[in-house]
């Protein structure tokens, strides 16, 4: 396809011709890349070095909670057919999975990439009957207000006032300004608006309020914020959000249609997801599942990894989601208590002093490295091998630089027992 070969074309010019290099220790703070919406295709393009050497994963959330990744090597075109998506609202966001240069160790190693994020590759698109829809589309207008500038509603009257020097220039007051009543504000504000119990009102296409902080000495803060609803695009996101406009960023956002609690602070500070009565520090509710997944994504540098901390029914476990979702720890509902105890080094139990972790089943405070305890039933341990191949194998192995040996103890005498 030309269009998409031009767009490649011109990228890795870009990325040559500036001659970006990075070092070992690099920290760039960015990786850029730019997005086109093609009609039936998703292309983003590498806009500097670091990106086009960047292997990266692009996640697809759409309809329903959909979700696709898919990933790319470093220098392969990332690109995504749309054709056969279900009509319905997309975001997509592109994740660094593996930066330039070798991959660091966590033992004794520090990360390649300081908080590396991804620029331009990030948003939302629509389908509407098979088809994209068109993002450059300008809005059409809707009918205007009777007010012309200049010009003010007297709710005596109804009749309209005028400034007869200049109607369109803005009126400025110098003075406090105080309205005894409701405000709207906007294109759309129509003579004799119906407030109900709004006090101040936007109306129009674009809402937008923006914080235009003009402190100019250096020892004030001076970042400029926005609060936006919606984007202004034809396919765009139906959201609210806090922009920071100095750095290009937002760092939050609630969709439409997001439910009621879905985040939640109460007078005590304590955080509920999906709950309006959280109990405790962070509470979370769900009918199926609730899950907290901890995404290593590659940005600084170390291997990604996926992992999932979750509980229903049958169990809480952790799954390793990198790795075919694997559950290597599992804990089953009624388990009792003391189950699983682990004792770091140095405990002081008694006259003894632990110098290895030890491992107590059973018991609250194990003086082996591992110590097994029944509560008046019997207490086995059992070593199974579940091979269908009949062979002899070894089950136990008891090493030492010395002899080895078992001890049988009785730990106390019941009525009627012999030592």
């Amino acid at each position: 396809m030309n269009t998409r070969f031009s767009f490649r074309h011109s990228a890795l010019a870009i990325a040559i011709s500036l001659g970006l290099t990075l070092s070992a220790a690099a920290s760039a703070e960015a990786f850029k890349f730019e997005t086109h919406m093609l009609p039936d295709m998703l292309l983003i393009e590498p806009m500097d070095r670091a990106a086009l050497d960047s292997s990266v994963e692009l996640i697809i959330k759409g309809p329903n909670d959909s979700i696709t990744r898919t990933g790319f090597r470093a220098g392969e075109p990332i690109e995504v057919g749309l054709r056969g998506l279900t009509d319905g609202t997309y975001r997509y966001e592109l994740q660094l999975m593996r930066t330039p240069g070798r991959a660091s160790l966590r033992t004794g190693g520090t990360a390649k990439i300081s908080g590396a994020t991804v620029d331009g590759a990030s948003g939302v698109f629509t389908i509407v009957d098979g088809r994209l829809v068109d993002s450059e589309l300008a809005e059409t207008p809707r009918a205007k207000s009777a007010l012309k500038p200049g010009q003010s509603a007297l709710p005596a009257s109804g009749s309209l006032s005028s400034d007869a020097d200049n109607p369109g220039r803005a009126v400025v007051v110098a003075n406090d300004q105080v309205v005894l009543g409701s405000q709207c504000v906007g294109q759309d504000c129509s003579n004799g608006e119906s407030f109900g119990f709004d006090t101040i009102r936007l109306k129009e296409n674009n809402l937008r309020i923006r914080f235009f902080d003009t402190s100019n000495s250096a020892s004030f803060p001076t970042v400029d914020w926005q609060l936006t609803a919606n984007d202004s695009t034809n396919g765009g996101a139906n959201k609210f959000s806090i922009d920071d406009l100095d750095s290009g960023r937002t760092p939050f956002t609630i969709e439409a249609s997001a439910p009621s609690h879905s985040l939640y602070v109460d007078d005590g500070g304590r955080m509920g997801l999906g709950t309006s009565t959280p109990v405790v520090e962070m509470h979370m509710v769900n009918g199926d599942t609730p899950t907290v997944r901890l995404d290593q994504n590659g940005s600084s540098g170390f291997m990604p990894q996926v992992w999932d901390v979750a509980g229903n029914e049958t169990n809480f476990f952790v799954r390793d989601a990198s790795n075919g979702s694997r559950l290597p720890f599992k804990i089953r509902p009624s388990s009792p208590t003391d189950a699983l105890v682990l004792e770091p080094a140095g405990t002081r139990l008694g006259n003894l002093t632990t110098f290895s972790a030890n491992v107590g089943m059973g018991v609250n405070t194990a003086d082996h490295q591992l110590q097994v305890r029944g509560d008046g039933t019997v207490t086995p341990v059992k070593i199974e091998e579940t091979s269908d191949t009949n062979l002899i194998r070894e089950m136990l192995l008891l090493s030492n630089n010395g002899g080895s040996t078992i001890q049988f103890a009785l730990s106390r005498l019941s009525l009627g027992s012999t030592p």
